[in-house]
């Protein structure tokens, strides 16, 4: 595993000091794509990396890098981890450095290689041809991000057959990554101790289960939220004793509606 990861890590060094990684350029191409994902702002969405080998270059063992690029005013990069096709298979996934700035401006990059080396057994466990994902790309939704689409650009720099030792061009196709319009918060109903969406004497009742410890009382929440009518962030006697005179006709409001 180790060695792995130093070969990996070996390539793309030697991209960055731009010397040549292997033998021969081949003019066979190899496709990469990143799937789909939507979420809302605040949500992590993790999208596939696949990649796509003519029928020449499938069952080879091989290692492929590119640059993912995407726009930091929408997402984080959370992690990314191995596919189903490089865990069934034990291969490898390394990340040049954390995400830098991009070449566009506005955008930040990052590189991933991916190692297909079980050259054991080439036939079986070599490179997959698509149907699944070599590796998992989970981005977590800024809370400021605007919503609609931001693109995940693909840039393919190359793949080396580690048994011809030849390196294949990369073809890549974008994914999308949808920032969903966040539903307006439901209306608070205070005093709705048990979250049917009005105040009666069943909510008097819970509230004092709570306070008595029959019932488990909740620390946050939409119910905590309804039942502190006074609004001080706790929950007791004194918020019971507004839901009575409330239930009772006389107070016309709680203090927190105030």
């Amino acid at each position: 595993m180790k060695m792995m990861l130093r070969f990996l890590l070996l390539i793309i060094g030697l991209i960055w000091l731009g010397v040549p990684a292997w033998g021969v350029e081949s003019t066979r191409t190899a496709s990469l794509k990143v799937g789909i994902g939507s979420g809302q702002a605040g949500q992590k969405v993790t999208v596939p990396l696949w990649l796509e080998a003519t029928p020449d270059l499938r069952h080879q063992a091989a290692v492929f890098v590119v640059d993912v690029t995407f726009d930091p005013s929408k997402l984080t990069l959370e992690r990314v981890t191995p596919g189903e096709a490089t865990t069934v298979e034990g291969n490898e996934i390394a990340l040049s450095e954390p995400p830098v700035p991009g070449p566009v401006p506005g955008t930040k990059v990052f590189t991933l290689a991916v190692a297909d080396l079980a050259i054991e057994d080439p036939a079986v466990f070599g490179l997959n041809d698509g149907a699944l994902p070599q590796a998992m790309l989970t981005f977590r939704i800024n809370d400021s991000a605007a919503i609609g689409p931001t693109s995940l650009t693909l840039s393919g720099l190359f793949m080396v057959d580690i048994q011809q030792g030849e390196i294949t061009n990369v073809a890549t196709t974008p994914g999308t990554v949808t920032v969903d319009l966040l539903p307006p918060p439901p209306p608070v109903v205070y005093g709705d101790a048990t979250g049917d969406g009005r105040f009666d004497s069943l909510d008097i009742n819970e509230t004092i289960d709570w306070w008595l410890a029959v019932r488990e009382r909740p620390t946050a929440g939409p119910r905590f939220i309804a039942a502190d009518v006074d609004g001080n962030g706790t929950i007791n006697t004194v918020d019971i004793n507004f839901m009575i005179d409330r239930w009772l006709g006389r107070i016309a409001r709680f203090p927190v509606e105030s």
